[in-house]
């Protein structure tokens, strides 16, 4: 089974870090599920770098032993719905299909995408998931079909600037593509540049 908030959150918290923004600050990038496939990676993240209690060290046992700790549950990943299962899925493929607007996914472009998520410790099925996502990235007609809300093209839109440094012609005409097909305003696009701290375009 995979998690692709957890998939998706690995991916933008480095491109996020990339781009000068505060994790800590996630909630004002104000772009919804974002938000929240950050907070599921960071959970993640930090469940498996947490290290392992210590046994107590050798010596005289007390002869009453301590009083049990208090119960505390460990804090547990939110619970996504399919509805936004698909949307995370839609924004790894917008990622993916913005790495290869030049047409190809290069070794660089690929390992790039792949050491982003090193620290999510993905599964042998979200390993594949991934895998087969490069070896057939989406293209724009596959995508904006899938793209029913405002707020959904917008995040489209930002994850797809967050996947690649804008340095060539052909993802500059990409990305133009892009915003037109969304219908994104000027506006809207004006705002998604200065949360993610893009400028140029």
């Amino acid at each position: 089974m995979i998690n692709p908030e957890k998939i998706l959150g690995s991916l933008l918290g480095s491109s996020l870090r990339g781009s000068g923004i505060n994790l800590g600050s996630k909630a004002q990038i104000g772009l919804g599920l974002l938000g929240v496939a950050l907070g599921a990676a960071e959970h993640f993240m930090k469940s498996s770098s947490s290290p392992e209690a210590a046994p107590p060290p050798p010596g005289h046992m007390p002869s009453v032993p301590p009083p049990p700790p208090p119960s505390v549950r460990p804090s547990a990943p939110p619970i996504q719905s399919p509805e936004e299962n698909n949307a995370a899925i839609l924004l790894i493929r917008a990622m993916i299909a913005s790495a290869n607007a030049d047409g190809v996914i290069d070794t660089e472009e690929r390992t790039r995408i792949l050491e982003k998520l090193e620290a999510a410790n993905l599964n042998e099925e979200e390993r594949a998931f991934i895998l087969y996502e490069l070896s057939h990235p989406a293209d724009i007609g596959q995508i904006i079909p899938r793209v029913d809300t405002p707020e959904l093209a917008e995040q489209v839109y930002a994850v797809s600037l967050l996947a690649i440094e804008i340095d060539t012609e052909a993802e500059r005409d990409y990305i133009r593509a892009l915003a037109e097909k969304l219908n994104l305003g000027q506006d809207a696009m004006d705002e998604v540049h200065r949360k993610l701290n893009i400028t140029g375009l």
